[in-house]
């Protein structure tokens, strides 16, 4: 009876312990102040801000890093605005796991969405994404078997990356996409416009395509409209789409470990 009584009072306390956990509150800093007191971006988007993350290895919920990392990029860059917050809960933070062992989250502002983009290695991307209230094309499942012609990053490889190291980040109009025939054929698109430019300023970049099929694409959405997709399946390296208002694209290229 002792051992029944004991094994009670451990669970009833695990039990009490977790609600506890799910209702811890973190500061998280207000998009609207820090992003206009950011200061310059250290990648090749202004709105994309590359940290090292070594965090990410001692931190178990996903969720809780991806907050770790805004509170971080804001210490770094828009030190200014780290007074200017709101209290959110883990439950108020969206990880997907497009890939494997590197994390894409989402958390909502006032006026726009962080989203947390971890590379494949020590570092990860912060992007600053306004909310969206652009008309992209839908997904349709009926394109699912469609190719996706996207560019092949193996053959652009070294001038995606520039000094990024491990990830580099760039911003792309695709004001001119925004009546094809579904959101995931922008985003093939938006790839080979990016390698097309890089190749041309570069002998060491070449232009060629790869297909992988539609459905391989994975996509989520916030509230405020901002989209974010990702593949695993294009060789070299990834790319990862958020989508921007004014019809603008970021891409995150990251490279394999």
């Amino acid at each position: 009876m002792k051992t029944i009584a004991s094994l009670s009072v451990v669970a009833m306390a695990v039990a009490a312990a977790i609600p506890a956990q799910a209702n811890t509150t973190f500061d998280l800093p207000n998009f609207s102040q820090c992003s206009d007191a950011a200061t310059q971006s250290n990648t090749n988007d202004r709105e994309v801000y590359r940290i090292f993350s070594d965090f990410y290895y001692e931190i178990e919920d996903k969720r809780e890093y991806a907050v770790t990392a805004v509170k971080n990029w804001a210490k770094n860059f828009a030190s200014s605005c780290i007074t200017s917050t709101t209290q959110i809960t883990l439950d108020d933070v969206q990880c997907d796991d497009f890939i494997g062992g590197a994390p894409v989250c989402r958390i909502e502002s006032d006026e726009g969405d962080y989203v947390v983009v971890k590379d494949y290695v020590d570092s990860t991307n912060v992007v600053l994404s306004k909310h969206d209230q652009q008309n992209w094309p839908a997904v349709h499942t009926s394109n699912d078997m469609d190719m996706l012609w996207m560019a092949n990053p193996a053959k652009c490889y070294s001038d995606l990356l520039k000094s990024g190291v491990d990830s580099q980040a760039y911003y792309l109009d695709a004001y001119n996409y925004r009546y094809f025939g579904d959101f995931r054929f922008v985003l093939a698109r938006t790839t080979r416009d990016l390698v097309q430019n890089l190749a041309g300023q570069s002998n060491q970049c070449a232009y060629e395509t790869i297909g992988i099929e539609a459905n391989k694409m994975e996509c989520s959405e916030t509230s405020g409209g901002t989209k974010i997709c990702a593949s695993r399946h294009t060789n070299a390296g990834y790319f990862v789409f958020v989508s921007d208002d004014n019809h603008g694209m970021h891409v995150v290229f990251n490279r394999w470990d």
